[in-house]
């Protein structure tokens, strides 16, 4: 049996959050922060200290587990680099990062570091609820607008298993480069109640739930995979080039939606004088602004992307979990490169027929049962009858608990191992028979699967 170790809920966000939390293994090297930790104290499990000491002290590619609770950082956010891995180290409570008021993000990640299954919040609220509050808290008058929650800024950067939330008008998760995946960035932006309030002119704008920006002549290019970006009174997703600058962002299993009192935000918006190149697919969005000058972004509704609206479980409160019915669930494509394997709330991915879309997977229907040998669902496939000489193959194993692997053959080949997806080149003309069959863990071998088309002359 393999071990996943424990699985811990944090209250974040107004949600509760259930997260994969790794065992520490016996003369585990890790550093531990605590919540009420002190820089002189010696970052162990027995005597944890406060964070910023535990991650500026870390060695390269160290570990930092965090002990329940809030880790405020005040007014000045955090760096995390040289490869450390951030991680929650609860089994019943959670973790959370928070700056109050600081204009920084408040987890700056670079240099190949990692951050994983915690709560990163900006000039929030961070309490913890059983269950999320309806209507949600007023915002006190002490509360300030802040910065971003999440920075992610070299290539080499994973950030998983997140729940950022920031009130602010910077966007709650700003990437340049890097994967973020299986998280939730969530601007719930509300002016906080101010006896003497500056006048409008000079009141911050409400901001987006993510964000890419390229300076003159800059570049950035980021991807993230089942990510949902939800922002109470801006857009989902706001990407900006400037002046000879090139913006790219590769999404697969996404939701972006922008919400804004009179429905004027847009669920993504484009700007700027540069060249913006959005690869989005299988994602969720039904507004577009698209006011670059250059650069390519699909309309809503084009190749695998839905327009009609996710249906969430309370969005306005924080929980972003899917109501039965979304058009989100089963939705996704589980061939995309960089998948996680576990979803927010440390279910394991593809629960239905399908992976969903966005940062929880549906878990109504619960994973397929047990003892049945795999079948192979075909996703893509070449037309039945085309003048192309290449083909293309995408698919999936069903009715299988874990992974599968696959062997492919075409026409009069024997079969040999493969993966999804499956390519051909330089086809002859004529009728070719694709054949796919599936092997599961427990070493059962599913029926094959075949696929027919024919390659005519060109007209």
């Amino acid at each position: 049996m393999r071990r996943r170790g424990v699985t811990a809920c944090l209250g974040v966000a107004f949600a509760t959050l259930c997260v994969l939390v790794p065992s520490a293994q016996a003369g585990d090297p890790a550093r531990y922060a605590s919540p009420d930790g002190e820089p002189t104290d010696a970052c162990t499990q027995a005597d944890p200290c406060d964070l910023r000491t535990a991650v500026e002290g870390a060695p390269t590619n160290g570990v930092i587990r965090l002990l329940p609770g809030d880790h405020d950082l005040g007014q000045t956010g955090l760096t995390v680099d040289a490869g450390k891995t951030v991680i929650a180290d609860s089994q019943n409570s959670f973790a959370s990062v928070s700056t109050r008021g600081a204009a920084d993000p408040t987890l700056t990640v670079t240099g190949g570091a990692t951050v994983r299954a915690i709560g990163v919040t900006s000039a929030s609220l961070v309490e913890t609820f059983p269950q999320p509050p309806d209507p949600l808290p007023p915002i006190p008058p002490n509360v300030t607008f802040g910065g971003p929650a999440l920075a992610i800024e070299t290539s080499d950067v994973v950030v998983d298993r997140v729940f950022a939330r920031s009130i602010s008008p910077d966007a709650t998760c700003e990437l340049e480069t890097g994967l973020l995946r299986d998280s939730v960035c969530f601007n719930s932006t509300s002016p906080p109640p101010d006896p003497n309030p500056p006048p409008p002119s000079t009141q911050p704008e409400p901001g987006p739930a993510l964000a890419m920006t390229a300076a003159d002549d800059g570049a950035v290019a980021a991807t993230i995979r089942n990510v949902t970006s939800f922002s109470r009174e801006a857009a989902g997703g706001v990407f900006t080039a400037g002046t000879n600058a090139t913006v790219d962002l590769d999404a697969r299993n996404s939701i972006f939606n922008g919400q804004e009192a009179g429905g004027a935000a847009s669920d993504i918006e484009t700007s700027g004088a540069g060249e913006v190149n959005l690869d989005i697919d299988f994602s969720n969005y039904s507004t577009l602004e698209d006011a670059a000058a250059s650069g390519t972004v699909p309309a809503p509704g084009s190749l695998d992307n839905q327009t009609a609206k996710p249906d969430f479980a309370a969005p306005l409160q924080g929980n972003f979990r899917q109501a039965d019915g979304s058009p989100t669930i089963d939705a996704g494509s589980d061939s995309a490169s960089d998948l996680g394997e576990f979803d927010l709330a440390n279910n394991d991915r593809i629960q239905g027929d399908a992976i969903d879309i966005g940062a929880y997977e549906d878990t109504a229907a619960g994973p397929p049962p047990d003892g049945g040998a795999p079948t192979v669902i075909i996703r893509k496939a070449p037309r039945k009858k085309t003048a192309k000489r290449k083909a293309t193959f995408r698919f999936r194993a069903a009715d299988t608990n874990g992974p599968a692997t696959f062997r492919c053959k075409l026409d009069k080949r024997d079969l040999a191992p493969c993966s999804s997806p499956k390519r051909y080149r330089n086809l002859g003309r004529g009728t070719h028979k694709f054949v796919v069959r599936a092997k599961g863990q427990d070493g059962k071998v599913g029926e094959p699967t075949r696929y027919r088309w024919k390659i005519t002359r060109k007209r």
